[in-house]
């Protein structure tokens, strides 16, 4: 981590190279749960039909999405405790042995 009062350039860019990270991974979740929620819908109508191998097939498909949905959750989760980190790190209080006269 860079500090924001030392190198306030290389600090921002790093700031925003994580927000970017924070984006898409949060993108990658909404996308993973939009896609469950679709298999729901179609598990219904199939199920209405009486398409029960089409139920067991999407079944399959929404437990998979259901896997990627906990996936993306821990990744956006990760990516947000860096840009956290990021953040208090910028303002430390640096520990100079020169300070200490």
């Amino acid at each position: 981590m860079t500090r924001a009062d030392k190198y306030p350039d290389q600090a921002e860019a790093d700031m925003n190279r994580l927000q970017e990270e924070a984006r898409v991974a949060d993108d990658a979740k909404d996308e993973a749960v939009a896609r469950a929620e679709e298999l729901e819908r179609q598990i219904d109508s199939a199920f209405i039909a009486g398409d029960h191998a089409l139920v067991e097939t999407l079944q399959d498909q929404h437990q998979q999405a259901e896997i990627e949905i906990d996936n993306t959750k821990r990744e956006f989760e990760s990516v947000m405790d860096q840009v956290g980190n990021s953040q208090r790190f910028w303002y430390e209080e640096e520990d100079d042995d020169d300070d200490e006269d």
